[in-house]
């Protein structure tokens, strides 16, 4: 990778470091289903708060947490057979989470974990990859003839 933007959902994020520097390799939760071939990689929004999310390094991909998630942090590597997939701990709000008996902590497979996929929203899924030589959005109100 060469550093750049990190697309998620429609929203550009910089993002200042290669993927290959020991950082992003802290943030890295998965090869990215759509471009894991050619290096990219999902990782967890260093931005957390509110709009907790993974967003791949390489694509417009972006798995949406719910609002009622608290925390997301990562974790040790899940074993589940799928290249370089690690466990994700979750902390959900009291009054709202989804587990029994009012627990507030699940870990689970970033890939395979039925809650956490139940519960996340998937945005976009285009590779970057061939895209910016679009004409752009021309005309939006205004007339482009007779220029």
């Amino acid at each position: 990778g060469d550093g750049g933007v990190l697309r998620a959902a429609g929203a550009a994020t910089h993002c200042p470091m290669d993927e290959s520097h020991p950082i992003v390799e802290l943030i890295t939760i998965t090869p990215c289903p759509l471009t894991g071939e050619s290096g990219g990689r999902l990782l967890l929004d260093p931005r957390g708060g509110a709009h907790t999310q993974l967003c791949s390094s390489r694509a417009d991909l972006a798995i949406v947490f719910p609002p009622f998630v608290h925390k997301v942090t990562p974790g040790a590597a899940c074993g589940c057979g799928r290249q370089a997939c690690r466990m994700l701990q979750v902390e959900f709000h009291r009054d709202y989470t989804p587990l029994p008996h009012g627990g507030t902590v699940h870990t689970g497979c970033a890939l395979s974990d039925e809650l956490l996929q139940a519960l996340c929203e998937h945005k976009g899924g285009a590779s970057r990859r061939g895209r910016g030589r679009s004409r752009g959005r021309a005309s939006r109100g205004r007339s482009t003839r007779g220029r």
